[in-house]
């Protein structure tokens, strides 16, 4: 079975070299193609298990999404994935389906699997297993909502000022009666969105306003 050492060998390259490129730390072009020629020639293949222990990581990052045959969750998971692959990571994708419960049960599982971070989709409030994530020192990223009442990395997209420019819009084509179906209030989605869409309102009514006075 061929080691670190022999692909070093094979590609003309020190160790060093070969330890980064598995770590998925940039190299030059050639470094970099000269290793994977000869970890192909030489059919190596990294223990990913080993190569967790010593760095006391799992190399895995665990995802809950609210339902696998959500689209737009299901889209960010994919490049998640493309992404985290460079670096010798993978990913366990867990559906809550919507059940607070279940959620629960989720985080609970990846967290006995010692993962090295965990994403989670839509989730507005903490949770006893969140804090529980959060004690662990396991970071959490969460996308689309920030959660309140815990610390943590927040991607989101502006819900609210799409939904504004989408009322706006209509305005300035000359439509009238604008309705909204927004969702239910206690999701930050729909917050942000109502938000959006009763300032554009104001806005239309303070001009109409200025106009008349």
């Amino acid at each position: 079975m061929a080691t670190v050492k022999d692909v070093a060998l094979r590609a003309g390259v020190s160790l060093g070299s070969v330890s980064n490129y598995l770590n998925g730390k940039r190299l030059k072009p050639k470094t970099a193609s000269r290793i994977k020629k000869a970890m192909d020639e030489l059919d190596y293949h990294q223990n990913i298990i080993a190569s967790g222990l010593k760095k006391n990581k799992s190399m895995s990052i665990g995802i809950v999404v609210n339902s696998l045959t959500d689209f737009f969750s299901m889209s960010i998971v994919s490049e998640i994935e493309n992404y985290v692959e460079n670096y010798g990571y993978s990913i366990i994708i867990c559906d809550c389906r919507e059940d607070k419960q279940r959620f629960e049960e989720k985080i609970e599982f990846l967290l006995n699997r010692s993962i090295d971070a965990i994403v989670v989709f839509h989730q507005d409030e903490s949770s006893p297993m969140l804090e529980k994530v959060v004690e662990q020192a396991v970071p959490i990223v969460a996308i689309d909502a920030p959660i309140h009442g815990i610390q943590s990395d927040v991607v989101l997209v502006n819900n609210y000022e799409s939904s504004r420019e989408g009322v706006v819009d209509l305005i300035n084509r000359g439509y009238q009666k604008i309705g909204i179906i927004s969702g239910q209030p206690r999701n930050y989605i729909s917050r942000e969105r109502q938000g959006g869409y009763e300032d554009a309102l104001r806005e239309r009514e303070r001009k109409i306003s200025c106009v008349n006075a």
